[in-house]
């Protein structure tokens, strides 16, 4: 039943002083079908998105990135929905968005053909969020590759049961959880009481190189805990996480990788975000965020399809984005290792969970 003042269809809005008629969503549903995205677009605004509900897309198939989308009234909601033939994904706090026309995410969005999400504006934020993306932690049952390993066992040969692989000259452990401050089951990727000798992991095992730069959207991630001691120019140590032509290598300098990057005298003791060309040659980001001991870290590192951007996560927030001296395209493959290079105190290096995807067209 209508309230008094409002006929059928309309519900009372609060006006400040009063009651008064208004309409359920705002209005009628408007839908529009933008000509195709064939570049990365920055504060995308096709006609009629204004007023928008409805936004049919379509890529091309360099999986375009939309990094930011025209502004709106606080609380408005719209749909996007693939129409097209290829991925299109969301890339969160790019720079060369307008800042209040930003997208706030703790990853990429990646919307796949057929699929569809919602964000809505927060005007507090000055913001655009998604709501319940299709492809959370860049999983999707389309043409693409994932491994997740949250940790179970060690791998201790080629035939396991598991896709990851394991190098280095220490053998990797497994620890149990142990209180609030360990409270998951890890990997201990251990340095020995040596001079030298560390641990790591690769996807995927006795292939080593996961997808083709070029190819696909590339991805590595995981959640470590970092030792209880930094290094310290005494016992010293390094801990990477990337994306390399050579995974299965614990080399701090590799041709033709790009990750995130931690010892005590590369960029003053903080997380630095790095690619190396196939000449050897280093671009380098400095993430802001300095490495403290005993501290949980999420790290993402991702590379687009083009080649010609790749992105830095830590704990949820993009700490860098590097566009020069890019790897060639070659076959390559998430990895992790902790290394020692000096001293003969043991370092350990906690790992939770370790992520490797490649999403294709």
């Amino acid at each position: 039943m209508a309230q008094d003042g409002a006929t059928t269809g309309q519900v009372q809005v609060w006006g400040g002083t009063i009651w008064a008629p208004g309409t359920v969503g705002g209005g009628s549903p408007s839908v529009i079908t933008p000509s195709q995205i064939t570049s990365d677009q920055n504060d995308y605004n096709p006609t009629g998105w204004a007023d928008a509900t409805l936004i049919r897309l379509s890529g091309d198939s360099s999986i375009r990135a939309i990094r930011s989308f025209a502004t709106d009234t606080s609380g408005e909601i719209k749909t996007l929905v693939n129409v097209g033939s290829y991925p299109l994904y969301l890339a969160p706090e790019h720079a060369s968005g307008t800042a209040a026309q930003r997208i706030s995410y703790f990853e990429e969005v990646f919307l796949m053909p057929g699929q569809s999400c919602q964000i809505y504006y927060d005007g507090t934020l000055s913001r655009w969020v998604p709501i319940n993306p299709p492809c959370p932690g860049y999983r999707t049952d389309r043409k693409s590759v994932f491994y997740d390993m949250p940790v179970a066992h060690v791998p201790t040969a080629a035939s396991a049961d598991t896709e990851m692989d394991i190098f280095g000259s220490i053998t990797l452990l497994s620890g149990a959880p142990s209180g609030t401050t360990v409270p998951f089951a890890f990997w201990d990727m251990n340095s020995g009481a040596t001079a030298s000798g560390g641990a790591g992991t690769f996807y995927p095992q006795t292939i080593e190189d996961m997808a083709w730069i070029s190819g696909a959207h590339i991805v590595a991630r995981a959640f470590v805990r970092s030792p209880a001691t930094v290094s310290d120019g005494t016992n010293d140590y390094y801990y990477f996480l990337r994306i390399a032509s050579n995974p299965s290598s614990g080399f701090f300098d590799q041709n033709n990788s790009l990750g995130l990057r931690y010892t005590h005298d590369v960029n003053s003791g903080k997380w630095q975000a790095y690619i190396r060309d196939n000449g050897g040659t280093d671009a380098t980001a400095d993430t802001g965020v300095t490495f403290a001991v005993d501290t949980d870290y999420e790290l993402l590192v991702t590379l687009n399809k083009a080649n010609t951007e790749a992105t830095f996560f830590i704990n949820g927030t993009v700490v860098a984005r590097i566009t020069t001296n890019l790897p060639n395209a070659v076959a390559v493959g998430p990895s992790q290792q902790l290394e020692k290079t000096a001293g003969t105190s043991a370092r350990s290096m906690k790992c939770y969970r370790f992520v490797g995807a490649a999403i294709g067209i």
